[in-house]
């Protein structure tokens, strides 16, 4: 295994790349580690995690990330959450609706629309077709212990999955063209954490209310959004009007924006 990170802080936004390669999907345990996250659908957790995906859960309680993806090989699509379901209300039509789901279809269509070829939907001979290049991730086929799901459920995250190539394991030849097809829209996609509202819950005496809730009316999200370490929270949100609650027992306020 090869793990590499880059930090770079533009601005006020932090951002951090990195990759996890292996020669191929699984580790030296024989483990998929993108089936090996906590899932919120599954009946079946065995609460066994792998090294990796533990120090990733460790990492996600450090840092307040509001945007993120992670990218595969094997088709060329946007794949956005949920990836799992256990037939319940987000189950609709053969999908497995968050309750963000117009905010992931948009981040979706912001890399497949800037991507070169993704948009058109019919990139691979050997895959099915994307309307738009894009697709709901249960949608396409079930993922239970997936790290898109984990990040935006538990992680307060919201993250789609990139499939970049049609070949699962492109050889260094293609990169280049790879990434040429893929650098305009990678930019644009780390452009939209700046969607929606940004802010912070003080007591009155001005100090930062660390682990307060806040919730967006109508949006149910399995695990509440809830304020970081400086009473800082971040809700990704397309333009329109909302109804926040926020509590921090036994307060609570309303706010519409």
């Amino acid at each position: 295994m090869k793990l590499y990170f880059i930090w770079s802080v533009p601005s006020e936004l932090n951002i951090l790349y990195f990759v996890i390669w292996f020669p191929d999907r699984f580790n030296k345990n024989g483990i998929d580690l993108n089936r090996n996250f906590p899932d919120a659908f599954s009946k079946k957790e065995s609460g066994m995690r792998e090294m990796e995906v533990r120090a990733i859960m460790d990492w996600l309680k450090t840092e307040s990330f509001v945007l993120s993806a992670n990218l595969h090989g094997g088709a060329v699509v946007a794949s956005y959450p949920y990836d799992n379901s256990n037939g319940g209300s987000e189950l609709q039509s053969g999908s497995s609706v968050a309750p963000d789901n117009d905010v992931l279809i948009q981040l979706a269509k912001t890399y497949s629309y800037t991507h070169s070829k993704m948009h058109k939907g019919d990139h691979c001979y050997d895959s099915k077709d994307f309307k738009e290049g894009i697709t709901n991730g249960y949608y396409w086929y079930p993922l239970p212990g997936g790290m898109q799901d984990y990040n935006y459920v538990w992680g307060q995250c919201l993250e789609i999955t990139l499939e970049l190539s049609c070949c699962k394991f492109p050889p260094e030849s293609d990169l280049p063209g790879l990434w040429d097809a893929n650098r305009a829209a990678l930019l644009a996609y780390m452009q939209q954490v700046h969607l929606g509202v940004k802010g912070q819950v003080l007591d009155a005496e001005g100090n930062p209310l660390q682990n307060a809730l806040v919730e967006v009316e109508g949006r149910r999200n399995l695990c509440p959004f809830r304020t970081d370490l400086h009473g800082e929270y971040y809700r990704l949100l397309l333009p329109g009007n909302y109804t926040f609650m926020v509590r921090q027992h036994p307060l609570v306020v309303v706010l519409i924006l």
